[in-house]
């Protein structure tokens, strides 16, 4: 339990801190590393009960994209204000650092592996926030229409 709270309290500072750098106004930062925090911590949980990376990658930026949407609403923002900062903590850096180190040491199979496993994974973080967009706007515009 001690583990999982610690991955809540570190990746919410780190998203605390890649939101300063993306000027995220001060009022939403709070938000904004809520979400990537919740987004970090569903990874890990799902990573432990043994699904595999993309799965986890796909799930958590769901749960960040939807957070991000209601917050926008909320807090009168544009989504991408909380989307971006929230996933950081989910961007697979390591696996292309060891797929460039395993390319530049001429190990091709180890390198294509864990490159096609990268290119899947930020695949499956690009296609949660287009499936929670795309059901967001389908969702607007059928309450537009409604009110007419």
């Amino acid at each position: 339990m001690f583990y999982i709270f610690k991955n809540f309290v570190f990746s919410f500072l780190a998203t605390v801190g890649f939101s300063m750098l993306l000027n995220v106004p001060k009022k939403s930062i709070h938000l904004c590393s809520f979400s990537g925090a919740v987004g970090w911590t569903l990874y890990i949980i799902l990573r432990k009960y043994g699904i595999d990376n993309v799965n986890s990658n796909l799930y958590s930026s769901i749960i960040i994209a939807l957070m991000g949407e209601i917050f926008a609403r909320l807090d009168k923002e544009p989504v991408t204000i909380f989307v971006i900062p929230g996933i950081f903590c989910i961007v697979p850096g390591y696996g292309i650092y060891n797929a460039m180190k395993n390319l530049m040491e001429k190990n091709y199979e180890q390198a294509s592996r864990i490159g096609f496993e990268t290119v899947f994974v930020a695949g499956a973080i690009a296609t949660g926030i287009i499936i929670v967009s795309s059901i967001f706007k389908i969702y607007s515009k059928y309450k537009s229409k409604a009110k007419i």
